[in-house]
């Protein structure tokens, strides 16, 4: 009643009754607003309705509010949040740490990945090689409890694992100087002459990684693949000072990677020992092979091959230029040189 006059609550807002069964509860991105014939994101067992949707993703440098981002929604004919009845329901979310297989938008991942943060419900990237993490996915479990309404009755309980996508704000990443990092730290550049055997040094990949500004410069959408980048030596002038180009020492070593079809997953060596033995067939050369692991960048590599006759003094102060990988052009553009 206002000012004596009567005016319906329909002319507010609806009311309306219907009957919704627990199994309509579920966990949803609470981003997704509704409006009259829309509806949330409902986090499904596949997830493909929201991989590269902007609710299911953060920016690298930035954070992730689980808390904020998903909530239980009732789906069917009620349509609404599960907060805005009188049911009481509570929240968990846990980053996954063991090792469980999973199929996320048609791809394997294992929860043992990434260098993911999480506290107080807030997903973050460490920030130790910040930048390999593009791309990569936070495995997080969601566990809403609904309390019963009658008592005799059971909680009933909906569980998703949602895989939360790093990404890079859209912007072209711009890198100088790359040094390489042997994965161990008691590896170094020095190497000795050999001429019949090729030599492997595993490098640090996350490092790599972050070093050119982005696993995903290199990740090529993460796609499993295989490639190799060319390493290019400074040629100077009779003086020694003026730079006159750059002299590839990787020439075969890439013929041999598209000779053997190297490009095609099913073609790609079980292990980069078989790779290198391959090689000594070139002689004098260097190479690095960069191996992706899809989605999981847990399973990505990063080696230096030097094939017999090739040595320290050959290799110091090499480049790696744009378009230099065997497999997509993804352009360094500055020196890159040993750590």
């Amino acid at each position: 009643t206002m000012y004596g006059q009567y005016t319906s609550a329909s002319d507010y807002f609806t009311v309306r009754r219907t009957k919704a069964s627990v199994k309509s509860i579920v966990n949803a991105f609470t981003s997704t607003n509704m409006d009259e014939n829309d509806y949330p994101a409902i986090i499904t067992e596949d997830g493909e309705s929201y991989d590269g949707k902007s609710y299911g993703c953060f920016d690298y440098q930035g954070v992730y509010n689980v808390n904020d981002s998903i909530d239980a929604y009732i789906s069917g004919a009620a349509t609404v949040w599960l907060k805005s009845t009188n049911i009481s329901y509570t929240r968990v979310f846990r980053l996954l740490d063991q090792n469980e297989d999973y199929t996320f938008n048609g791809q394997p991942i294992k929860t043992r990945q990434g260098i993911f943060e999480f506290k107080d419900n807030v997903l973050s990237v460490k920030s130790t090689n910040q930048a390999s993490a593009i791309d990569e996915y936070a495995a997080i479990e969601v566990t809403t409890t609904v309390k019963p309404q009658k008592e005799g009755v059971k909680e009933y309980e909906v569980k998703n694992v949602v895989f939360i996508k790093a990404v890079r704000p859209a912007v072209n990443p711009v890198f100088g100087t790359v040094a390489l990092k042997p994965l161990d730290a008691k590896e170094n550049f020095t190497f000795a002459y050999n001429s019949s055997q090729a030599r492997i040094i595993t490098l640090d990949v996350r490092n790599f990684e972050a070093a050119i500004e982005g696993r995903d410069v290199i990740a090529n959408d993460n796609n499993e693949y295989c490639t190799f980048i060319t390493l290019n030596k400074p040629v100077y002038d009779a003086g020694g000072s003026k730079l006159v180009r750059y002299e590839s020492i990787s020439n075969q070593c890439n013929q041999y990677y598209w000779n053997n079809g190297l490009s095609q997953l099913s073609n790609i060596p079980a292990k980069v020992t078989d790779l290198a033995k391959a090689l000594e067939t070139v002689k004098n050369e260097a190479v690095l092979y960069y191996k992706n692991g899809g989605n999981n960048a847990d399973k990505d590599s990063l080696f230096l091959i030097l094939t017999p006759g090739a040595n320290f003094a050959q290799f110091k102060n090499m480049s790696l230029l744009a378009g230099a990988s065997s497999y997509l052009d993804w352009g360094a553009t500055e020196k890159m040189t040993n750590a």
